[in-house]
C-alpha cells in the first residue's frame, strides 16, 4: 500500500505533465513517476487506479470499447502497467480534490 508521501509524489508527477500527455509515452511516464515515488509497476498501477476511482485524477476523455480505442488512438492510450490495463485520455489531469491533496 502506498504511503501518503508516495501518493503526493504521484499526484505531483501527473500534475507536472498536464497538457503534455499527447506528446508522451504514457506508460513510460507513469513508470518514471512510480519509480520516483519508490513504487514498483504493480504498486504504481494499483495506486493510479485508486487515485482515479477516488476522484483525485481525471483520467481524461475515456472511451468504453476496445474497437473505439482502435478508432480513436489520437485521444486515448491503453497501457499495460503492472499487469493492469489502464485507459487514459491525453487530457488527463488532477481533479480539484487531487489539487487540494497536494496543498495539504
Amino acid at each position: 500500500m502506498a504511503t501518503d508521501e508516495q501518493r503526493k509524489v504521484v499526484l505531483k508527477g501527473i500534475q507536472e505533465r498536464e497538457g503534455q500527455w499527447q506528446d508522451l509515452d504514457a506508460n513510460a511516464a507513469l513508470e518514471e513517476i512510480g519509480t520516483g515515488a519508490g513504487l514498483d509497476d504493480a504498486e504504481m498501477a494499483e495506486l493510479f487506479k485508486n487515485l482515479v476511482e477516488e476522484n483525485y485524477v481525471d483520467s481524461g476523455r475515456v472511451i468504453q470499447s476496445i474497437e473505439a480505442v482502435e478508432a480513436d488512438k489520437r485521444n486515448n492510450e491503453v497501457i499495460n502497467h503492472g499487469g493492469l490495463f489502464l485507459l487514459i485520455g491525453y487530457n488527463m489531469k488532477l481533479t480539484d480534490k487531487g489539487r487540494a491533496e497536494l496543498d495539504k
